[in-house]
């Protein structure tokens, strides 16, 4: 049998809350704070409760017949909470249907590390360049996106670093009559 709840983790310390769902073969109170120790990214956190059980109070919130309607009740309750951007939570992100929503979130300089060394190295294939230069072409971007995109580039300012990075880039490549025109009417 599986038992699919919601539970709360509060630290009793910090007076902050972790919201998350579960899916177990065991039942909640004998999984939650014994083998299983929430999903979060906050290794802080999740150390923290770990090894000292005791400044935790754990609280099932609710047991569901399914996982989605687990899943549907902590998508409520990180809605209701906004858990991603409230203060009172570790949550970092905020469950929905499709994921979790880490908009707004920018990463550390640790991750921004990470990920640049997972990208280091990596060389795509013939097949994946093609794959990737045949999706962007021939798309229409809608009057809607042209305008939204405008807007959130009006007033931006390159910096004389970026004017320069540009400018050598250009440099040696063949300008398209619309580039030239459109350069000529910008003087």
């Amino acid at each position: 049998m599986k038992f699919h709840y919601v539970y709360r983790v509060t630290s009793l310390v910090e007076s902050k809350h972790y919201y998350g769902s579960r899916t177990s073969l065991k039942p909640p109170v004998e999984d939650l704070g014994i083998e299983y120790f929430t999903s979060t990214t906050d290794k802080k956190f999740k150390k923290e409760f770990k090894n000292n059980p005791s400044q935790f109070k754990l609280k099932i919130i609710s047991e569901h017949r399914t996982r989605e309607e687990a899943l549907f009740y902590e998508i409520k309750l990180h809605t209701r909470f906004k858990v991603d951007k409230n203060p009172n939570f570790y949550n970092r992100a905020r469950v929905t249907s499709t994921g979790f929503c880490t908009e707004g979130i920018t990463p550390t300089q640790e991750t921004r590390e990470k990920m640049s060394i997972a990208q280091t190295g990596k060389i795509l294939s013939e097949e994946t360049k093609l794959k990737i230069s045949k999706s962007g072409k021939g798309k229409k971007r809608s009057e809607d996106s042209k305008l939204r995109y405008s807007k959130a580039k009006k007033g931006r300012v390159a910096s004389d670093e970026t004017k320069l990075k540009l400018s050598k880039a250009a440099k040696g490549k063949p300008w398209t009559e619309a580039r030239r025109l459109a350069q000529i009417n910008k003087n």
